[in-house]
């Protein structure tokens, strides 16, 4: 009995760790934009698509973890300095850099192989982010400010990934998702840099609300702006119809509009504001994308079946005697 306990602790204990390496909050939301990826592909969702939706998250899910976790073994004597990161596995000292760096090696050989089961492009897109994230972005984060936006390349290439398991190519779609992604972590995260200002300059990482949180307030409510032109693009590009953008743009008004009070008067009130408005703003344009698409979907799916009826009864009034 005692065995057997040592070994339920042990194994909660591991899961515990493991988690922690992963980052499994901000994991879940790289698979759940993965997945938004693959349900806005041009192709009909079905039930036979999920067993390849399983195996891109799978495989997602461990690329995630290899890249969070490489990040905490070259940034470990910073988590241990930063107040949000010292119960970090590694800062806390509940497993050695050696044996996370395996971890991370691990999962990366597994989420990659993963994807590669669905098709080449994916596996490809998802070794990509292990590199940038932990190889350039995290380097990067102690040289110069330009770090974020570099680091919002990554948040970005889930939906090319959940896009190109679908459909073994990078569509339209998939782009618009990369651009209201990329766009989207730029307010994100500067609002929320603002809220852990004083960890950022106590670890002496290369911020920019360390060096000007004024400036920081400011570029947060300049890089909404692009976001207005995800539903011009998406209709455009015959994504959505018209009705998208007119939601999309009072959505996007909205998150404008309290980033500008944060413009307005920079301090952590309405930087939480900010931050806790581009949680909800996110989740809210990709169901609206997705509610959209298959609406239109079923829409166009109906002009061409009436065109293929109207065809087939001109061919039938030719040939009648």
């Amino acid at each position: 009995t005692t065995t057997t306990t040592t070994k339920n602790f042990d194994l909660k204990k591991m899961a515990r760790i493991f988690a922690g390496l992963s980052k499994i909050r901000l994991g879940g939301l790289v698979v759940l934009t993965t997945i938004s990826g693959f349900l806005m592909a041009p192709v009909p969702f079905t039930f036979g698509s999920l067993p390849i939706l399983a195996l891109a998250s799978i495989g997602t899910c461990f690329c995630v973890s290899s890249a969070n976790t490489l990040n905490q073994v070259f940034e470990v004597k910073k988590d241990m300095v930063m107040r949000r990161t010292l119960n970090r596995p590694i800062a806390a000292g509940h497993i050695t850099r050696q044996a996370a760096f395996i971890i991370a090696i691990t999962s990366g050989v597994l989420g990659t192989s993963i994807l590669y089961i669905i098709n080449p492009l994916t596996a490809a897109l998802g070794f990509s982010n292990i590199i940038i994230y932990s190889c350039i972005y995290t380097p990067l984060k102690q040289i110069h400010t330009s770090n974020t936006w570099v680091g919002a390349i990554v948040g970005a290439i889930p939906p090319l990934m959940g896009c190109s398991a679908a459909v073994n190519s990078l569509t339209a779609s998939s782009w618009i998702l990369f651009y209201l992604l990329y766009f989207w972590q730029l307010p994100h995260f500067y609002s929320l840099s603002w809220l852990i200002k004083d960890d950022y300059s106590r670890a002496e990482f290369e911020m920019l609300v360390c060096k000007d949180p004024t400036l920081t307030a400011k570029v947060a409510y300049l890089t909404c702006l692009p976001l207005f032109l995800v539903a011009p693009l998406s209709y455009a590009l015959d994504i959505a119809p018209f009705d998208f953008l007119i939601d999309s743009t009072v959505v996007t008004a909205w998150f404008l509009y309290v980033l500008n009070k944060f413009k307005q008067n920079p301090c952590k009130e309405t930087a939480r504001k900010a931050f806790i408005t581009s949680i909800f703003y996110l989740p809210i344009i990709l169901l609206l994308m997705f509610a959209y698409k298959q609406d239109y979907s079923l829409k166009e799916k109906e002009k061409v079946e009436n065109s293929v009826v109207e065809k087939n009864e001109k061919k039938k009034n030719y040939t009648k005697p």
